[in-house]
């Protein structure tokens, strides 16, 4: 998305057609959305389960919270 940006419309009046119970329909407006950024199907990102880990960690007091923001503006 960042090599070729573009504009994402989401039309509105499209979507209340469709109605929220609909799960397909809900994939289909992703890829009407997003075009052909829209990937259905991908390996889930460890970021979550690393975030979790820092958090568990700073709750059970083995590292604090400002050292692990350090930590995150390093990588940044």
């Amino acid at each position: 998305m960042l090599e070729r940006p573009k504009d994402i419309v989401i039309d509105l009046g499209q979507l209340a057609e469709r109605g929220r119970e609909d799960v397909g329909m809900t994939e289909t407006a992703l890829k009407d959305i997003l075009g052909d950024y829209y990937v259905r199907d991908m390996k889930a990102s460890p970021l979550v389960g690393r975030l979790k880990r820092m958090k568990a960690e700073a709750d059970r007091g083995q590292e604090t919270m400002g050292r692990k923001l350090r930590y995150l503006f390093w990588l940044n």
